[in-house]
């Protein structure tokens, strides 16, 4: 979210290529350190959300998997952030749940992407992923007991 050039924010420096980085090494306690950091420099609006969401991102794929969840629920459900990024931070949670075979938390993010951001890129994800999330089985029709006959005589 960041460029290439170091900015000076609140007369402190971030490189936000170096934070980006950091997952890529697998350094995921450190990239969420460094999001953290750059959430608390940045102002409030879409660059700081954009911090936040890399940090949960940061947080799951570290295995800190319930405190990453948690925060983006906040951002899904923070009315003062942009719809695309609570659409993404929506999606997202869309992954974790049909990953972890909770279909009807995964239906209901679905129908929460295309209320926020229903031409966002996520919204698309979301419509060709739609397909895969497994709809609970209607239940079976009682079958009718079987007509009994009487025996033939003989």
């Amino acid at each position: 979210f960041f460029s290439s050039r170091r900015r000076h924010t609140r007369l402190l420096t971030v490189t936000g290529v170096q934070t980006c980085a950091l997952p890529i090494s697998g350094k995921y306690a450190d990239a969420a350190a460094a999001y953290d950091k750059a959430t608390g420099m940045l102002p409030a609006g879409p660059f700081g959300a954009r911090a936040k969401l890399g940090g949960a991102m940061a947080r799951i794929s570290g295995g800190r998997t319930a405190e990453g969840e948690d925060a983006l629920k906040k951002l899904s459900t923070d009315a003062s952030q942009v719809a695309p990024l609570r659409a993404e931070a929506t999606y997202q949670l869309f992954s974790l749940a049909q990953a972890s075979g909770k279909n009807e938390d995964a239906t209901k993010y679905l129908e929460q992407i295309f209320q926020l951001a229903p031409s966002s890129p996520w919204a698309q994800r979301a419509m060709a992923m739609r397909a895969t999330v497994a709809t609970p089985a209607a239940p079976a029709a009682t079958a009718a007991p079987a007509l009994q006959l009487p025996a033939p005589a003989k």
